[in-house]
């Protein structure tokens, strides 16, 4: 079997960067790629989304707009926004025992750059969060 990270190599920066970056400015690109192309490698829980819902979104049945991001890796929350403007507003909480102690806001290629660092730490431990990030990287 092709594998990009064997048992025991954590994934490599730059690949999952780049596998999350083709459209960093966008929350909404972002979400499907966090809910749906990394589900498989993230433990459940660990995304939330937030939705904007209009009437017609509630009437048709359809979950709304995304807009807002949460990801909860041990004790990192990174989470990103939209202004009213539209830019991304990325933020990078420390948590310790649910209290948060700091709080920062970065810019995209930082949110991005920490949280691939979170998931390639996630990927040494645990065999399953491994393989889905080499279905994901090598598709």
């Amino acid at each position: 079997m092709n594998e990009l990270f064997p048992a025991g190599d954590v994934p490599p920066l730059g690949r999952l960067i780049e596998a999350l970056s083709g459209d960093r400015a966008d929350v909404a690109s972002l979400s499907q790629v966090l809910t749906g192309v990394l589900s498989d490698a993230l433990p459940a829980g660990t995304v939330d989304v937030e939705y904007e819902r209009s009437v017609s979104d509630r009437m048709r049945g359809r979950a709304g707009t995304p807009v807002s991001v949460r990801v909860s890796l041990g004790e990192k929350v990174l989470s990103m926004g939209q202004s009213r403007s539209g830019r991304p507003e990325p933020v990078i909480a420390h948590v310790v025992r649910g209290v948060v102690i700091s709080r920062a806001t970065v810019t995209v290629s930082q949110w991005v750059r920490v949280f691939a660092d979170e998931v390639s730490a996630l990927a040494a431990e645990d065999a399953a969060a491994r393989a889905a990030l080499n279905r994901l990287l090598l598709s």
